[in-house]
């Protein structure tokens, strides 16, 4: 963070001799067509600790602080694979400016079912959506083929979430989102140089971020912002390899322990029923398919929560 800092303040030293070039008047703003694809910052969730129950045995208050640092970044990454988008990081406080933010609240993580709250907003102020998410699994779905590649158990929770936001992106004007990448742009320009951007930036009624005027396409004192932001984004990068390497270290233990947490359910259940729990085990059923005259059976098995579905016999 030092490193930082001493390198904005310095370009911030080289701003002040400078003063910003002739405006671009615009009334009504018209953004130009985006050509660069959206920021995207995930911030980290909140934990929901304060909502935990002290007599239920299946988290911690530690697991959950964990997991709120963990989860945005295996979000981050669904987004940053599905394509589509620019800079795709986890930023703590919303410590630099992107178009667009994802926040995020833990309302339930037991190993067998995750549940989130997800928020969508963007630069502007503008909130796109708030949904519930929610995704089941057994204990199978901790015990992956060692042949491929980690997969985050409740990966298809986020990639719903991905889904959702491409989805809302993509019924958007092209002229809203570059307004959006105006407005990150000059409120990063504001930061650092607030005498020469100051009053570029406004709010309407609804308070909504909107942009009075634009710099020069040659203003000498833009261009320098520009390049601090070049630098801003080595520090974001940085926070990024922080958040890879902690869920790099921490997937092991995790799955672990949510593997744990299913057997730990199985127990709790037959002890208030009486019964065997279900959370640990799969069901092997008869599956059917094709025309009523032609039906063919086969074999098959899942999880208890229709999760990990395979045929285990040719159809016939």
């Amino acid at each position: 963070m030092t490193i930082r800092l001493l390198l904005l303040l310095c370009c911030g030293l080289l701003l002040t001799g400078c003063q910003s070039g002739p405006v671009r008047p615009v009334e009504p703003y018209t953004a130009p067509v985006a050509q660069t694809p959206l920021d995207v910052g995930v911030n980290v969730f909140s934990d929901g600790v304060v909502d935990l129950d002290p007599d239920q045995l299946i988290t911690t208050p530690s697991v959950r602080r964990a997991e709120a640092h963990y989860m945005p970044q295996v979000l981050a990454e669904t987004i940053e694979r599905r394509g589509g988008f620019g800079h795709v990081r986890v930023l703590p406080q919303r410590q630099s400016e992107m178009d667009l933010w994802v926040d995020g609240r833990i309302k339930e993580s037991t190993g067998i079912r995750v549940e989130l709250e997800i928020t969508v907003s963007d630069a502007k102020g503008r909130v796109w959506f708030t949904r519930d998410y929610g995704h089941e699994v057994n204990r199978y779905a901790y015990d992956p083929d060692p042949t491929l590649a980690r997969r985050d158990p409740f990966q298809p929770l986020y990639e719903h979430i991905t889904d959702d936001i491409v989805k809302a992106l993509a019924r958007k004007p092209a002229g809203e989102l570059a307004e959006l990448r105006a407005i990150s742009q000059l409120r990063f320009a504001q930061r650092f140089a607030p005498e020469q951007f100051g009053d570029y930036l406004a709010s309407d009624a609804q308070g909504l971020v909107v942009v009075r005027r634009l710099p020069a396409l040659d203003d000498p004192t833009l261009a320098r912002v520009n390049e601090m932001r070049e630098r801003d984004r080595l520090f974001t990068n940085q926070i990024g390899q922080y958040f890879h390497a902690f869920n790099e270290r921490m997937a092991s233990p995790y799955d672990n322990w949510r593997r744990v947490s299913h057997l730990i359910s199985d127990e709790i259940y037959k002890r208030m029923t009486g019964e065997q729990g279900y959370f640990d085990t799969r069901i092997v059923y008869v599956a059917e398919s094709g025309p009523a005259k032609k039906k063919v059976k086969r074999l098959a098995i899942m999880d208890q929560d229709g999760a990990n579905h395979k045929y285990l016999t040719e159809g016939g």
